[in-house]
């Protein structure tokens, strides 16, 4: 019994991996070997599940989801194949990148010539005025018009609010403002200034009393410019509680309206109080207008004469610029 117990292998109780005769420590685990620590038994460990009978391999631990360590030499072959497969992807990956570089440098220098070439091939153009844009006229809505339309434009509806004076508009600041506009009218004799107010359905004849529209458009630089005195003319209109301001002359009715305005540090015009009198001329104005209409219609020649003063220059209504009631 014993000769065949010291014939038969003897396995690690610890990890159950055979062991040679004379061990003093498991070559797979490390664990000392003691007469209690060797296990003698079938080279074949039983099958689990009978009564009674342990493996020689531990079972792995369900909770810690552990199963013996994988030889090494498995290990590195099972490994070996995907290192070589992820180099190879590496270097077609490489490659591709580098022909999609070549391609896109070649198809600019092509543009880069073709380009060339043309501009080469083209005459210089100098910055010239389009033709088509020297009978145009700019409105506020970046909207070129041309200026034969706004003058026809003005015209009518000049004509349409019961303007009765015989002559063409030259000049007009139409579309600048939504409120009407400012517009100078050739007569037989002499240019005049026409005020259109869409706001109370009314056409005025108008002109600067104490400076010209060339000196008010110049005094835009200043901060505090000086007031500005215009003479409203109207065929029979109703004055309200103004009717003891300005002069009548048969049906028609004459007042001079002093402005107060400024301009903010944008630029933008600030409309300040305003006087008027009895009579024409006066040396000073410190009645305050009543209604509202009459103030609207200063505000508006305000807001428009800077406006008709820019579209003028150049134009047979330069001269224009220049009246002013003395």
């Amino acid at each position: 019994m014993e000769a065949r117990e010291k014939n038969m292998p003897k396995f690690c109780t610890k990890c159950g991996a055979a062991l040679a005769e004379g061990q003093r420590f498991c070559n797979s685990c490390g664990a000392p070997l003691a007469g209690a620590g060797v296990q003698t038994g079938s080279a074949y460990p039983p099958a689990p599940g009978q009564p009674g009978q342990q493996s020689g391999y531990p079972q792995p631990d369900a909770q810690q989801g552990g199963y013996p360590p994988y030889d090494g030499q498995q290990t590195q072959r099972q490994g070996a194949p995907a290192s070589g497969s992820s180099k190879t992807l590496l270097l077609l990956g490489g490659v591709a990148a580098l022909l999609v570089l070549l391609l896109l440098a070649g198809g600019g220098y092509a543009f880069y010539a073709h380009q060339k070439q043309q501009t080469q091939d083209s005459p210089v153009v100098l910055d010239q005025e389009d033709p088509k844009k020297a009978d145009e006229t700019p409105l506020d809505n970046n909207v070129a018009v041309p200026v034969k339309d706004i003058l026809q434009a003005s015209q009518e509806e000049l004509e349409a609010c019961g303007d009765t004076l015989e002559g063409d508009i030259i000049a007009t600041s139409y579309g600048h403002s939504p409120d009407g506009f400012l517009a100078v009218k050739q007569l037989p004799r002499t240019p005049i200034f026409v005020l259109l107010d869409r706001k109370n359905h009314r056409v005025l004849t108008c002109c600067p009393v104490n400076m010209s529209l060339r000196e008010f458009a110049k005094r835009r630089e200043q901060r505090n410019p000086a007031p500005l005195i215009v003479r409203f003319g109207a065929s029979k209109p109703d004055l309200g509680r103004d009717r003891d301001k300005g002069k009548w002359e048969h049906f028609n009715h004459h007042m001079d309206i002093l402005a107060n305005y400024e301009y903010d540090g944008a630029g933008e015009l600030v409309y300040g109080m305003q006087y008027s009198g009895p009579g024409l001329y006066r040396t000073s104005y410190d009645v305050p207008l009543y209604e509202q209409k009459h103030v609207d219609m200063m505000n508006l020649f305000l807001a428009e004469a800077y406006e008709l003063y820019k579209r003028s220059q150049g134009t047979s209504a330069d001269a224009a610029m220049d009246l002013q009631r003395k």
